[in-house]
């Protein structure tokens, strides 16, 4: 992930999740790239108002 993707409004739970992610993918980690992805989008459904 680039710095400008990661948004600096987001909580600071969010940011730990795209660093943790970013690690992952660097490890080419599947399994925990699987769960973060799957937390990061739940993050993402929880502020759109719908």
């Amino acid at each position: 992930l680039k710095n400008s993707e990661i948004k600096t409004d987001t909580s600071p739970n969010l940011s730990k999740l795209y660093k943790d992610l970013s690690k992952a993918i660097n490890s080419n980690n599947i399994q925990s790239i699987w769960e973060l992805s799957k937390s990061i989008t739940r993050v993402h459904f929880k502020h759109i108002e719908i």
